[in-house]
């Protein structure tokens, strides 16, 4: 398992670090300063001085040299590489070079005893983690060579024996105290390194590793591993209008949720956000995922309906198998990704499996984006521009600007597949800013030749709002330098805008209400919270959403809807659109419950700019002819 990156030292560490390269230190001295004294008496410098023979001297003063040579050698290992194996291994060298060179009366006196002690501390020092195992080993062997050498038993033997035993034992009992909370410290950030801290679930890097060992048991048991992206439906508005405490309160709760949905051996991750991932397995079949995820949505919409916020969320899920789906855990995170973005397009709360035909769609998305790239330059955009008449006289006095994509290769591409696809990859923001330019150069000739009071409608993106970069100039600017009143432009918002609202767009939009621009809210009754947004952003016109236009007929619910929002909006001092309007009788419906504008196919389908001129110069005829006196 991949270890969390370590702290540059902490006091424990350095604490260790520099104990053991003293330690080092003192014994290459000591040893080097013995060899040099048996060398010594071995040439005859000093003769008899340690009371050795000649052939002991010799044995001696090699063993020290051998000894002094070696620690010099883990100094510097020690050194170099900051590690500590170095004193692991210099407790092997000196019972293996050392003891043997002690003459066996020596033995009696406790002097190889008290070669190990310096031994054992540092030993105790900078390994810290030693066992009874280890302690037994020590000792075991201390035994048997006393033994062997006449010296069990002996009170220098169990004398130094016991200060053996303190040397172990004495700095565990120090570590103990002094360094219980930065043990502590070290052990929660471990944790936070492979655990999500608000969930406690594992976190990416702890999944990547289960992934993995997974795959290989599913590989050797020839079992299904299932792989599921989850993710939480709109719960971005949750945050903006509940709170982010509401919000990472509902996060623990789908964990909880979702960890109890599954086996003890299955793993549940958070990625961050809203995400989560899913490992089940190994299965037996396909039946036993379908069970899962019919579990995990359930679990889901019930326990986070339980607490005080009010929220029933749900759930839309991705799922890959192997081996079917990818044989990697990469190719598995992939395809389960893909195939949770399907669930969604295909209107979210439900999940579904990935395919073959998904990866195309796939690569068709990735293709499209890098088409996106550079189509402005290349001329592939052009904007239409769909009428909104007057429905009081029929004139056509305003019209929404909106844009097309003529691909090189694919011919026309639906602004539902590439919009999102340019908000994902930056591109929208130099995009919505052409069509912007372009629709108020248009709207400049409009007003010169039919209307003074001409206006065009301009949708724009929630990722415009959040581009901040103050690189592009603003859409006040452009206006003013074209010698355009702000009245001149009607800016179309959708809920999406103005539920991720922060202080940068309500002051984007402060500033674009100051210089006149009129404001609509898009698709009005299709969003829980839109008449607060009527209060707080002060909007000019609200466009009825064209679901409830379509089956409009005399005493439906959708008559009776579309009055009441016309009746509150003329409370409110508001103008109303009425979109998707198809037929005759709509569009009388709509003129007898006083709807100020009507947009859609019956009047008039998106068109070319030359086409639109066209058309308002007959519809102000038609509509000056109609209102002459005969």
């Amino acid at each position: 398992m991949t270890q969390p990156d370590a702290a540059e030292h902490t006091s424990l560490e350095g604490f260790q670090y520099r104990a053991g390269g003293l330690m080092l230190l003192f014994l290459a001295a000591v040893s080097g300063g013995l060899g040099i004294l048996g060398t010594a008496q071995r040439i005859g410098l000093i003769p008899g001085m340690l009371g050795h023979t000649p052939e002991t001297s010799h044995r001696i003063a090699s063993a020290c040299l051998a000894v002094c040579l070696g620690t010099l050698t883990l100094r510097w290992i020690h050194e170099r590489n900051r590690s500590q194996w170095p004193i692991r291994v210099l407790t092997l060298f000196l019972t293996a070079v050392i003891i043997p060179a002690v003459p066996s009366d020596n033995f009696r006196l406790g002097t190889p005893q008290s070669i190990w002690v310096p031994v054992l501390i540092a030993f105790a020092l900078t390994n810290l983690r030693w066992s009874l195992l280890t302690t037994a080993a020590v000792l075991l062997t201390t035994a048997l060579v006393h033994h062997k050498n006449g010296a069990f038993g002996t009170p220098a033997s169990l004398f130094v024996t016991a200060v053996m035993i303190v040397a172990i034992v004495a700095p565990r009992l120090v570590y103990d105290r002094t360094f219980e909370a930065e043990r502590k410290l070290a052990q929660a950030a471990k944790h936070l390194a492979f655990h999500d801290a608000l969930t406690g679930l594992p976190n990416r890097r702890l999944l990547d590793d289960r992934l993995e060992e997974a795959l290989k048991k599913s590989r050797r048991e020839a079992g299904i591993l299932a792989v599921v992206f989850v993710d939480i439906d709109h719960f971005s508005q949750v945050n903006n209008s509940r709170g982010h405490a509401v919000g990472d309160r509902l996060i623990t709760e789908v964990g909880a949720a979702l960890r109890a949905s599954v086996r003890e051996t299955d793993t549940v991750a958070r990625l961050g956000g809203d995400e989560f991932v899913i490992l089940l397995g190994p299965l037996t079949d396909r039946s036993a995922v379908d069970r899962v995820l019919e579990t995990i949505r359930a679990s889901i919409k019930r326990d986070t309906d339980r607490g005080d916020h009010g929220v029933q969320l749900t759930t839309s899920l991705g799922v890959a198998l192997f081996p079917d789906d990818g044989s990697t855990a990469e190719d598995l995170l992939r395809h389960a990704d893909q195939a949770l973005y399907q669930a969604k397009v295909a209107g979210r709360d439900q999940a579904c499996f990935f395919n073959a035909a998904q990866q195309a769609e796939s690569a068709h998305r990735i293709a499209l984006g890098q088409g996106l790239r550079g189509a402005l330059d290349r001329g592939e955009f052009h904007v239409v521009y769909q009428p909104i008449v007057d429905l009081k006289t029929g004139r056509i006095q305003k019209a929404e600007a909106l844009l097309r994509w003529t691909h090189p290769t694919e011919g026309s591409i639906s602004p539902a597949v590439f919009i999102p696809i340019a908000e994902n990859n930056g591109t929208i923001s130099e995009i919505g800013d052409w069509v912007f330019h372009t629709s108020a150069l248009q709207v400049k000739a409009w007003r010169e030749v039919h209307d003074p009071k001409f206006q065009v409608s301009v949708n724009r993106s929630p990722v415009q709002f959040r581009d901040v970069s103050g690189v592009r100039a603003s859409w006040v600017e452009q206006l003013e330098r074209l010698g355009l009143p702000g009245d001149s432009i009607a800016l179309e918002l959708t809920e999406g805008v103005l539920l991720e609202s922060n202080a940068s767009t309500s002051e984007q939009l402060a500033a674009l209400r100051s210089a006149g621009v009129s404001l609509s809210l898009d698709d009005f009754g299709t969003g829980y919270s839109s008449l607060s947004y009527l209060h707080e952003f002060e909007m000019d016109y609200v466009k009825i959403d064209r679901s409830f236009v379509q089956g409009l007929t005399e005493g439906s619910k959708q008559h009776v809807l579309c009055q009441s929002i016309v009746a509150m909006a003329h409370a409110l001092s508001l103008a109303v659109v009425a979109e998707g309007v198809e037929t005759e009788a709509q569009r009388a419906l709509l003129a007898a419950m006083k709807c100020d504008f009507a947009q859609g196919y019956l009047l008039g389908r998106p068109m070319a700019a030359a086409q639109l001129d066209v058309l308002i110069r007959s519809t102000t005829a038609a509509a000056a002819l109609a209102t002459t006196p005969a």
